[in-house]
């Protein structure tokens, strides 16, 4: 397979948004470290050790030979990073936020949440573990330690658009963390920017070649982070998280916000609102409607074709095809006017949650 195109420009934007977009960055790093000076409020405490303990679990798990004291750096980084992300964006799809940037506004993040960094810390963890039983050594203890502040940071920065939007968080971790007197990791820099998305290609910027386990020296740390942020592609919480995908798309500029602009014109507020009270909405808007049959129809191509940063990862996580099924039955209701389109999200919600089998 070839190497995505713009690839290898990527290094070459850094300096342009670092000098482009210093205002922004520089905000994000003094609302980081507002985060910390308020370490001590009740409220902003409880999420972060709520946060910081999900990471300590996923050593737990996964990794329970690594001591605490090597995990104090995942834990207070992925905590921290997991908080920003509940506060500024939402904890999850029951209570998304709006946000916006120079190329966005008003979009309500129905995915990026702070749930999305957990799935994908998770999710690195055990890509990494299952590959270590094949290729011993490949995944060390140090690379554990920063998969938490990799998932965490990836996407910080959001409203100013695709490749801006991950440069911009790549910076603001390095700079954050320089503030705190830590050195920034080239493993977690290697892992934010692989999750760009080629929209041209439908895949992450990644080489899948056998070529560049040879020639590329951060291959691996590209590989689990680019697994980490897209693996519900393979598992069961698939077709939920597409669906919350498809939501915050239509609410974006690049996608002419079809969803904001029926929202506007019935005066359905997008504050305060759960990702199941806008598929409610949905069912009350014809264009929303034909929009989401055009897109479960879609994902069953998508989820059929979907080249994942390592080509091998189907023997890893297993779910694929378990999702094309679902997307294939939903779809047929659907467009049968069998399924509406909050019974399309809990339907998906309850595959994810094992109550559902694909084909139902």
């Amino acid at each position: 397979m070839e190497t995505p195109p713009d690839a290898l420009n990527i290094e070459a934007l850094v300096p342009q948004v670092a000098t482009d977009y210093d205002a922004e960055i520089q905000d994000g790093i003094q609302k980081f470290e507002q985060l910390l000076a308020d370490s001590f409020d009740a409220q902003h405490a409880e999420i972060f050790y709520e946060h910081a303990d999900y990471v300590d679990s996923l050593f737990d798990e996964f990794a329970p030979h690594i001591e605490p004291d090597l995990r104090m750096r995942a834990k207070i980084l992925g905590g921290i990073s997991l908080t920003f992300m509940s506060i500024k964006y939402g904890h999850d799809a029951t209570s998304p936020k709006l946000y916006g940037g120079l190329r966005e506004e008003r979009v309500l993040a129905a995915y990026h949440h702070a749930q999305h960094p957990r799935h994908m810390m998770r999710a690195m963890f055990e890509y990494a573990t299952k590959i270590n039983e094949v290729r011993p050594g490949t995944y060390s203890d140090e690379d554990f330690v920063t998969f938490p502040e990799t998932a965490g940071f990836h996407d910080v920065c959001m409203g100013d658009g695709r490749r801006v939007d991950e440069v911009q968080s790549w910076l603001l971790y390095k700079a954050f963390l320089e503030r705190l007197g830590f050195a920034p990791s080239n493993k977690t820099k290697a892992g934010i920017l692989v999750t760009i998305w080629d929209d041209l290609h439908k895949r992450q910027l990644v080489d899948t070649s056998e070529k560049a386990l040879t020639d590329d020296p951060e291959i691996w740390d590209k590989r689990v982070a680019g697994v980490g942020d897209l693996a519900s592609v393979f598992e069961c919480r698939g077709p939920y998280e597409a669906l919350c995908v498809w939501l915050e798309d239509n609410c974006k500029k690049q996608n002419k916000q079809l969803f904001t602009k029926e929202a506007d014109a019935a005066g359905f507020s997008l504050h305060d609102v759960s990702v199941e009270d806008c598929f409610a909405f949905v069912d009350t808007r014809e264009r929303l409607l034909k929009a989401l049959g055009k897109a479960l129809a879609g994902n069953v191509v998508f989820m059929r074709s979907f080249q994942p940063a390592d080509p091998d990862l189907d023997q890893y996580f297993t779910g694929r095809l378990a999702n094309v099924t679902f997307f294939e039955a939903v779809s047929a209701r659907f467009d049968a006017g069998k399924l509406s389109a909050r019974g399309v999200f809990r339907a998906a919600r309850m595959f994810r949650d094992g109550f559902l089998p694909p084909a139902a």
